[in-house]
């Protein structure tokens, strides 16, 4: 099985904080107040170099479409990535061998699924790691999955001066980072693959590029024991979505009529979800007019899609009350638009 194939069926994200677990530290000494100091002086840069903590914080997803092939050559497949700030996102990678190859986690429930294996529920172990190693806003929450942080001496690059820190998440074992000494990315992490004292994978970041008011790299290189592949993310594919729904509304289905109407809604993540009393519709409005919004879960909202507002709005104004609205699943949602 090739390289790529192997962590796509591990469930292994390949987002741009793309690694797994490595061997404990074997290094003793406690850190001193100036090294405690560096060590944070280097993780603020790279927060500074990632767009800094307000555009993190106001962050809420990352959709991605990117090209994946092997580092040795071959054909280059499709990947979806979506990932939410709040923990939720979605995998999608079309296979040859395969067929369609999906990993997701709706907030309380994570699962994968292809259509070789079929379907099974992911061990939270996996799951942990797969949260802690592909949070959008990592250069905001760093701290809090990697709580041990320690300096070590500085190396070249590629060139390329670095400060080097060795970060132990929660539950997990150490990792060497790199980071540019000049611009503060992050240019480069090892771990060891599988076990302890194993071979080392490295994962490569490079062609930093800023997407609404964050930077990160379109390129990333995992390099493998016994192969490796590269993660190609396109300008012109990847979009950020800020202060708005991390989720949109694609598809309505309509059931029955009047007060007995359910109105479903087909997600970008692929979810159903009924608009009623626990996912009530509203209607905002801005510069651009009416944005329709469903509610989702934890908070989380989808932006109704334009077409469907359309529809949704047709349908309130056929109900002939006196507040045009829409009912679905036995709640009444007005859906005025002045």
């Amino acid at each position: 099985m090739k390289p790529w194939m192997r962590l796509a069926m591990a469930g292994l994200a390949l987002g741009w904080l793309a690694g797994c677990a490595t061997a404990p530290s074997r290094d003793g000494g406690a850190q001193s107040p100036e090294e405690a100091r560096q060590v944070r002086a280097v993780l603020q840069r790279w927060l500074e170099a990632s767009g800094g903590r307000d555009a993190l914080r106001h962050l809420v997803s990352l959709d991605e479409q990117m090209t994946l092939s092997n580092a040795e050559g071959g054909a280059e497949l499709e990947l979806h990535y979506l990932r939410m700030s709040s923990g939720p996102y979605r995998f999608e990678l079309q296979s040859p061998a395969f067929g369609q190859i999906v990993e997701a986690f709706d907030g309380r429930t994570a699962w994968r699924q292809n259509d070789t294996l079929g379907f099974g529920l992911m061990p939270i172990n996996d799951l942990l790691v797969t949260l802690r190693e592909n949070d959008p806003r990592a250069p905001l929450t760093v701290q809090t999955y990697y709580p041990e942080r320690r300096l070590l001496a500085d190396r070249t690059l590629a060139g390329k001066p670095c400060r080097v820190v060795r970060m132990t998440p929660r539950g997990g074992f150490p990792e060497t980072w790199y980071f540019d000494a000049s611009t503060g990315h992050l240019l480069r992490r090892e771990q060891q693959a599988w076990l302890p004292n194993g071979p080392v994978r490295t994962t490569e970041y490079s062609d930093f590029r800023s997407v609404g008011a964050v930077t990160i790299p379109f390129v990333v290189v995992r390099r493998e024991p016994d192969g490796g592949f590269v993660l190609v993310t396109p300008v012109e594919k990847l979009t950020i979505a800020v202060d708005d729904a991390p989720f949109v509304a694609t598809e309505l289905k309509r059931e029955g009529d009047g007060a007995s109407q359910r109105l479903a809604f087909r997600l970008n993540t692929g979810d159903i979800v009924v608009a009623g009393p626990d996912h009530p519709l509203r209607l905002e409005h801005d510069d651009s007019g009416p944005r329709p919004y469903l509610a989702v879960r934890n908070g989380l909202d989808a932006l109704i899609a334009r077409s469907l507002y359309y529809e949704l709005a047709d349908l309130a104004l056929a109900g002939g009350a006196d507040t045009p609205g829409v009912w679905s699943d036995g709640a009444f949602f007005a859906m005025a638009t002045g």
